[in-house]
């Protein structure tokens, strides 16, 4: 089996925080950061599902138009690749869409705790082991009282430093306040 994340950080090491270092706060950062999905990346998987559609559909249309029933049927492999092709670019477009569509945050960050689109709010008390799984692409985890959450970067516009160093700060930002 392959191995898609080749490393594990915690936020403090990928933003090289010691524990003995004294906190100091940016005050560039607001008390709160909501993110959204990428609209960048739902935008190509737009046009990558339109032109899955439209090549599916052309190459069935092509073999119609070419009045050749011998070929198509020589040929019904490729036919019902493309149809398959015409309902996954479909599915694809429609899934995409409908995040387009969604104005919810995927994750919200702030002085007091963490949220997810799938998740409720919890406290920074009770977010526990996050970690960063560092490879072609990243994801973040982490414990809540009710399971662990995943966090990909395909969900977010933001590298895992710059989130790690959020994390730290939030976290942080709490600790002075209780």
């Amino acid at each position: 089996m392959k191995k898609i994340f080749k490393t594990v950080f915690t936020p403090a090491e990928l933003v090289n925080v010691n524990r003995e270092n004294t906190f100091i706060d940016d005050k560039s950062i607001p008390n709160e950061t909501i993110f959204y999905h990428s609209k960048l990346l739902i935008w190509i998987s737009i046009i990558s599902g339109i032109s899955m559609f439209v090549f599916g559909v052309g190459v069935i249309s092509a073999h119609l138009v070419a009045d050749n029933t011998e070929e198509i049927s020589n040929n019904y492999f490729l036919v019902i690749f493309c149809i398959f092709l015409s309902f996954m670019g479909i599915s694809l477009t429609y899934k995409e869409y409908i995040k387009l569509k969604r104005r919810e945050p995927q994750l919200i960050l702030n002085n007091r705790g963490i949220k997810t689109s799938k998740t409720s709010f919890y406290n920074w008390k009770e977010v526990e082991d996050e970690k960063f799984y560092i490879g072609q692409h990243w994801k973040m985890t982490y414990k809540h009282p009710r399971g662990v959450e995943e966090i990909f970067q395909t969900d977010l516009n933001i590298s895992a430093k710059k989130l790690a160093k959020l994390l730290v700060l939030y976290r942080e930002r709490n600790k002075l306040q209780n």
